[in-house]
């Protein structure tokens, strides 16, 4: 039987990252610091492509991924979150 894990907020950040293609800084907690985009990750490591080669680092080791154009939008600021317009949508149900 498979285990079904939780989805997190993690699982969710680096997915809009690798969907949308964002270009990243990787901080790790020894100082390094890789740019590149992430191609693939699971639970316990991220893939990224760095200077066209692909180097998986441990996400022990990871202290943050910034994304290195500050504009990038990964996260939806609920301020500017459209209101669902499916009257069905749990928000309604209260």
């Amino acid at each position: 039987m498979a285990v079904q894990r939780k989805s997190s907020f993690q699982d969710y950040y680096l997915s809009q990252i690798r969907g949308k293609k964002i270009l990243v800084e990787v901080h790790c907690s020894n100082g390094a610091l890789f740019e590149g985009k992430i191609v693939w990750y699971d639970s316990f490591t991220i893939i990224l492509l760095y200077n066209g080669t692909q180097m998986m680092i441990y996400k022990h080791g990871i202290v943050a991924i910034c994304p290195r154009d500050h504009t990038a939008e990964i996260v939806q600021d609920p301020a500017n979150r459209k209101p669902p317009t499916d009257t069905n949508h749990e928000s309604y149900k209260r």
